[in-house]
């Protein structure tokens, strides 16, 4: 009996580690927004288009299927780089010395001198523009103490994602028959380097120097995405190549309140993969709209009353943005239908749930988003109650 239960345990805990912590919900689009077949001009490993509000993948080819992805591996760096800094446990100002390991490796690097000091944000500017292997083991070691610990962390951050398919060996990309991704997770990837400010000052920039403490020689870095300057409104992505992977793109732009995200694995020449992802994202943009129709933090026209409270209404407003994508063909407008209560008690704190709002299309409920207060209600006191009396009956100072 006992050694049944043992075995039911372990089946349990397998089942939760394997599905925990997976955050990004995808969903493929729908009958009645889907594409004919796509006709591309080249042909890939993996390919995959994703709208990047609502996570809805609008054209794919083998998006989970298991390739080497070389340098989108550094993404996964980046994000480490920047959850770090985020905690305290690095500082975008931050000098940390280059060790021999780091400044030994071949390939993209921005050539740093080993035993020398560079600051933290120099070295995500090289990676991030130009891809540098040896900046991605020295950020990796100033994290983790050596490369081998940093490569748990990322396994384990991927895991966190919901990057069930992806393994990393090391912190760059380089070579090594045991490391895999697939087009699906590295939409999933960059979608999350994106959330920090940081890295669009660098995933935008064409061409700059990284200069050298030491004796001030400079390092031209020149953005690997080309895209960055050849397609309007592309501003985040990571290139990739080596014999085994191809050459790789992970490519992110917006037009209007449209922002897409297209991957390109294993093209079979670098002009190749930027015309496919060039391709991808026209498509995407022709296509589709993406509408906004509930925006997160903004004072909407519904109010509800407060009992026993300073004021005798509060003002509210939506949990989160809500986004509805179809094609730009589709004319049918949306309604907003809320359940509120007819009143609450106070206080009332900022961002208190209090009632929902439903998206309906053509009489369908296509999504629904917490309603929440605006601001801070306060409780009366013993004064507002006077004074309220005195207000009700015409009493006068």
């Amino acid at each position: 009996m006992k050694k049944t239960f043992s075995i039911i345990l372990v089946l349990l805990l397998t089942v939760v580690t394997l599905f925990s912590g997976q955050q990004t919900d995808i969903v493929y689009a729908s009958d009645d927004i889907k594409l004919d077949e796509v006709q591309l001009p080249f042909e890939s490993k993996a390919y995959l288009l994703l709208d990047y509000n609502t996570n809805t993948v609008l054209t794919n080819n083998n998006e989970t299927d298991k390739y080497p992805v070389a340098s989108i591996v550094k993404l996964m760096t980046t994000l480490l780089a920047y959850e770090a800094i985020e905690n305290g446990d690095l500082d975008l100002d931050q000098m940390i010395l280059a060790s021999e390991h780091s400044a030994s490796m071949g390939g993209s690097q921005a050539f740093l001198d080993a035993n020398q000091e560079y600051q933290v944000e120099e070295l995500l500017k090289s990676i991030i523009i130009a891809s540098a292997n040896d900046s991605s083991v020295l950020i990796a070691e100033a994290i983790a103490g050596n490369e081998q610990s940093f490569v748990k962390l990322m396994n384990k951050r991927a895991k966190e994602l919901g990057m069930n398919n992806t393994l990393y060996v090391n912190a760059n990309g380089l070579p090594d028959a045991n490391q895999y991704s697939t087009a699906m997770d590295s939409a999933i990837l960059l979608k999350e380097v994106m959330k920090y400010d940081n890295y669009f000052d660098h995933s935008t920039t064409w061409m700059t120097d990284f200069v050298h403490p030491l004796d001030g020689r400079a390092t031209e870095l020149t953005n690997t995405n080309r895209l960055s300057r050849f397609y309007k409104g592309c501003d985040a992505g990571k290139t990739g190549y080596t014999d085994e992977a191809g050459y790789c793109l992970v490519a992110s732009a917006k037009k209007s309140d449209m922002r897409l995200v297209a991957v390109v694995l294993g093209a079979q020449t670098s002009k190749q993969r930027f015309s496919l992802i060039y391709d991808l994202l026209d498509i995407g943009f022709a296509n589709y709209k993406n509408e906004h129709i509930a925006v997160k933090g903004a004072e909407i026209d519904e109010k509800i009353k407060v009992r026993g409270a300073k004021s005798e209404q509060a003002l509210l407003t939506f949990e989160d943005d809500f986004y509805y994508i179809s094609k730009r063909t589709d004319d049918d407008g949306f309604e907003l239908k809320f359940e509120l209560p007819n009143r609450v008690k106070a206080p009332l704190m900022q961002n208190d749930k209090v009632g929902k709002a439903f998206i309906i299309k053509e009489g369908k409920v296509v999504g629904e988003v917490n309603v929440v207060s605006y601001e801070n209600v306060e409780k009366q006191n013993y004064r507002d109650i006077i004074r309220k009396i005195f207000t009700k009956w015409g009493v006068r100072k």
